[in-house]
């Protein structure tokens, strides 16, 4: 169910947006290369 509700919400957002969009949780972050790209480049949405 979780999975379901992940591609529906990823693809709602994808046609809301026009564009692709990445979801990615926080906390399965470990690479600080990476968490620096994600930060200048992340936009935060409230639904």
């Amino acid at each position: 169910k979780y999975f379901d509700n992940y591609i529906n919400f990823k693809e709602k957002l994808k046609n809301l947006f026009g564009r692709n969009v990445d979801l990615v949780e926080e906390q399965t972050l470990k690479n600080p290369i990476l968490i620096k790209s994600i930060n200048r480049s992340k936009e935060l949405v409230y639904g």
